[in-house]
């Protein structure tokens, strides 16, 4: 009875202390885990780019909220079209960037709602008509009553193709995107006067039918939302730009200036005035050239050549096509930095180049939107002639071709703006901004009124978060063997040791 009660109590001791050492294991690891969760963030950032990091300008943003924010998906839950299927892709990354937005701030609200089957979604595309799923909606205030912005697929990423041995390139410039929209929200209500150009057939603030091509009521809108106040202003009656100005636009026109109004223009812009130049392309061709806008000799003393040509580009059916889309120029400007990686529709747009002289050093031009590179896209300058446009004429220009310009006077190390010339007005007209792509013509032309009027803080200065994808090489069994290979190696040493240790103890 002896023996047998001191074998069991061996038993017991040998079988204690293992226990006593998992439980205790187990404990450090549970209280380790609990210091980490509260000590360090949920993700921790190792790429080199820190592309899952929040720019300083978002966390300082969200640090500052005071009022709630709502965020809503307005999709349907299966995907019927390319453009539901494009937007979903977009919105699981968006996903993963309002979880991060979260981490900042907790107030942050996000919901789902399928337009179709949800009835708030109703609610809320009868409150808002600009709504055009799928899309998604940020709204700012209780009950949304501090304004709403909407961002599409487009707004928040670009697929790019790599080539036929290669995956695509995912441009995600989700954060730029939430980012300014919040910024917009947020912002201060500061007026800003500008002064639009008429009198020579410019496109009118008085028009705002959403199918016109001559109208500039839309864009008029938008901006009357954000305290900006549009006045239209006559240079053929006034013999001076007023002195309440904040800047001067001009978009379009089929009249030249007059010497007085150029003039006017030139002591605005000199005595530190400012303005935008949308440029259109008119042709006569009885005289067989394009017809002179006045400007041409104010723009070079600002440092800008117009081209007497178009920007064009081969369509999806081969043919040459007088839309081209324009991309943002490559620099690190802040104002180039703030433009969406997303492309930008301009029709009949002409060239806008700079000017390199000695006598101009206080200006300096940067680059704002270039089109495609040679042979898909050039401007074309044979507008005489009848026949398709073709690339290596003699007047032409190979891309990639500056399609816009900003113009800043520089003072030792600092500089302020003074103009922005785009090779096209029609990409602000009411048809265009009223349809879906007429958001990115939007969020530019804002862009640059925001730097144009010294307001960094709206630009949204954030780089895009550049995901290439990467493809195995091999065939696909091979690929299938970089699975179960690794598997049946693992598999088997775990049984080895499992064994090993089982005849090690049956002979002990």
């Amino acid at each position: 009875m002896r023996l047998t009660n001191l074998l069991n109590s061996m038993r017991a001791k040998r079988y204690r202390r293992p226990l006593i050492t998992w439980i205790a294991l187990v404990t450090v690891a549970a209280f380790a885990n609990g210091i980490v969760a509260r000590v360090l963030p949920e993700q921790i950032d190792l790429t080199r780019k820190r592309v899952f990091t929040l720019s300083p300008l978002t966390r300082n943003l969200l640090s500052k909220l005071e009022q709630p924010v709502e965020i809503t998906f307005l999709a349907p839950r299966e995907s019927k079209s390319a453009g539901d299927r494009a937007f979903s892709q977009a919105a699981s990354m968006f996903r993963e960037l309002l979880e991060t937005y979260r981490t900042q701030q907790p107030a942050l609200v996000v919901r789902e709602l399928d337009p179709i089957s949800s009835a708030d979604a109703r609610q809320l595309l009868q409150m808002y008509p600009d709504l055009s799923p799928p899309c998604v909606l940020v709204r700012i205030g209780a009950d949304g009553d501090g304004g709403h912005e909407a961002l599409h697929a487009r707004d928040m990423a670009e697929v790019q193709a790599a080539g036929a041995d290669r995956p695509p390139v995912v441009e995600f410039f989700g954060e730029a995107a939430l980012t300014a929209a919040l910024v917009r929200l947020t912002s201060g209500r500061k007026q800003t006067v500008v002064y639009v150009l008429t009198g020579h057939g410019e496109l009118s603030l008085d028009d705002d039918e959403p199918e016109s091509r001559r109208g500039l009521g839309v864009l008029a809108e938008q901006w009357r939302a954000l305290d900006i106040d549009l006045r239209p202003l006559d240079l053929r009656t006034e013999s001076r730009v007023p002195a309440d100005a904040d800047l001067v636009l001009l978009a379009g026109g089929e009249l030249p200036l007059t010497p007085p109004e150029i003039e006017a223009l030139r002591r605005y812009w000199k005595h530190r005035g400012r303005g935008m130049v949308f440029c259109d392309l008119n042709y006569d061709r009885h005289a067989g050239q394009v017809v002179a806008t006045g400007l041409e000799g104010l723009l070079a003393e600002l440092g800008v050549r117009l081209g007497n040509d178009r920007v064009v580009m081969p369509g999806m059916t081969g043919r040459v096509d007088a839309a081209a889309l324009a991309y943002p120029a490559v620099g690190d400007h802040p104002l180039v930095r703030s433009l969406s990686s997303a492309s930008l529709l301009l029709y009949e747009c002409r060239s806008v180049r700079q000017l390199v002289e000695v006598s101009r050093t206080a200006l300096h031009s940067i680059p704002l939107l270039v089109s495609r590179a040679a042979p898909h896209a050039w401007a074309d300058g044979d507008l005489d002639s009848d026949r398709e446009p073709e690339p290596g004429g003699e007047n032409d220009l190979p891309g990639p071709v500056a399609m816009a310009l900003a113009v800043e006077r520089q003072q030792g190390d600092l500089s302020e703006p003074v103009l922005v010339v785009v090779g096209d007005a029609e990409f602000v007209d009411n048809r265009a901004l009223s349809e879906p792509a007429g958001r990115r013509a939007s969020s530019f032309a804002l862009g640059c009124l925001n730097w144009l009027r010294g307001r960094k803080d709206l630009l949204g200065d954030i780089p895009p978060r550049r995901n290439e994808g990467y493809r195995l090489p091999g065939t696909a069994e091979e690929q299938r063997g970089l699975v179960w290979k690794p598997t049946l190696f693992l598999s088997a040493l775990i049984l080895s040791a499992g064994a090993t240790v089982w005849v090690t103890r049956r002979q002990g």
